[in-house]
């Protein structure tokens, strides 16, 4: 028998999301760094909800967005994952994400399930190293790195649909997010992430740094084409989005 997620799903603070976006967005010659981490099996399974099966090894996923040109402007969002599957597909269930431009933070909330909180947020491109990083208030939910970057090839990364948990008009729901990437040229190197207690959850403490890459796309933010009940399997709970008619 699988394992599932135990989040209370009831408890947590969501964005709410009106209606479901029926326009993709294109967006152009973006930054993207990644570090995946493991974690401790007991956390994965606590800040999952109960659709979502934990993957084995449990990991966590931080990115670091930045984009030059959007119909928001400029910006950088900073995000923490955890793997997960939906039925036998990889996905990730987003936890935390931090944003530089409330223009877009509120489009990204409202459009997406994306739960962006305001912050400073930074990408410092080095010819050793890649950092990102995000500052709310003083205090740092968000600090990784890459260290030696070296190319490789664009086939060998891989970014896992996201999961975004909202109130929807269908009730609580996790939106299916599943952008489109052109990965034009990407570096890999030494992951670090420093991980400070008490500002994100404790449970997404990294144990193990598994990999680092850093990106250059091209990314189309989809439509809202699936939605899963949280509280049953994802194999039962998957719902179609029809889109409304013109």
């Amino acid at each position: 028998m699988p394992d599932f997620g135990t989040l209370s799903v009831a408890a947590a603070e969501i964005p709410v999301v009106d209606r479901f976006v029926t326009e993709p967005v294109e967006i152009t010659d973006a930054t993207l760094l990644q570090v995946v981490c493991e974690i401790g099996v007991a956390g994965q399974l606590a800040v999952l909800p109960p659709a979502l099966h934990p993957t084995s090894p449990p990991i966590a996923i931080w990115q670091l967005l930045e984009v030059g040109e959007s119909p928001w402007g400029a910006f950088r969002l900073a995000s923490i994952r955890v793997g997960a599957r939906a039925a036998t597909k990889s996905r990730s269930f987003l936890v935390h994400a931090f944003v530089d431009n409330p223009d877009a933070g509120t489009a990204l909330r409202e459009s997406w399930g994306f739960p962006c909180v305001d912050a400073e947020v930074g990408l410092r491109v080095g010819h050793d190293r890649i950092a990102g990083w995000a500052d709310v208030g003083g205090n740092s939910p968000f600090d990784v790195e890459l260290e030696d970057p070296a190319p490789i090839a664009s086939g060998s990364v891989y970014y896992a649909p996201s999961m975004n948990l909202a109130a929807t008009p269908l009730g609580t729901r996790l939106l299916q997010v599943d952008p489109e990437y052109l990965v034009k040229s990407v570096a890999r190197g030494r992951p670090q992430v420093r991980h400070h207690p008490g500002i994100v959850d404790d449970r997404l403490a990294p144990t193990w740094p598994i990999s680092a890459t850093a990106a250059t796309v091209d990314i189309t933010l989809p439509t809202i084409r699936f939605v899963c009940d949280p509280a049953l399997p994802a194999a039962q709970g998957t719902e179609t989005i029809t889109p409304a008619a013109s």
